[in-house]
Formats: C-alpha cells, sequence, structure tokens
C-alpha cells in the first residue's frame, strides 16, 4: 500500500482551522516537547491522539496520546503530489 504523504508531496495548511476535529491531518505543536510534527488526529473515547504517518512506525509508537499541551498550529486544507 502506497503510503497517502510521501517526500517531495506539498501541503498548504490553513491556520484559521485550528478546531481539533477526528480525522483531519494537522500541524501540532506539542508544548512540553516543544517540537511541532505533522500528524492525523485521532479522537478515541473522548481522549485526543496524534497518530504518526509514516508506515514504519512500530504499533506502540503510531498513536501520541496528547492533552492540553497539544496546540493546533493549522489544518491540512490542500495536497498535492508532483508528477
Amino acid at each position: 500500500m502506497i503510503p497517502r504523504f510521501e517526500p517531495g508531496d506539498i501541503i498548504y495548511i490553513d491556520p484559521s482551522q485550528r478546531q481539533k476535529i477526528n480525522g483531519k491531518f494537522v500541524i501540532a505543536r506539542l508544548v512540553n516537547e516543544n517540537s511541532t510534527t505533522f500528524k492525523q488526529l485521532q479522537i478515541i473515547d473522548g481522549k485526543i491522539y496524534l497518530q504518526a504517518l509514516n508506515p514504519n512506525y512500530t504499533p506502540e509508537m503510531k498513536f501520541t496520546h496528547v492533552n492540553q499541551d497539544c496546540e493546533i498550529i493549522g489544518t491540512v486544507v490542500w495536497h498535492i503530489k508532483p508528477v
């Protein structure tokens, strides 16, 4: 199965879309870790997780549980695969 996002793909982020919506691809800042990441947001049983997009991650590393320390910087609104 081909990964949804690959190196060289272009993504456009809308910084006005900062809501935590299940299934959306987001740029998130993890305040406690002082890092920024591109992941898919998952809400499971009311808990917020960031799902790794790299298919090589092991199952225990695939989901990162986050809480108030997660700030959504923006949501992916467009994805382009170069020819």
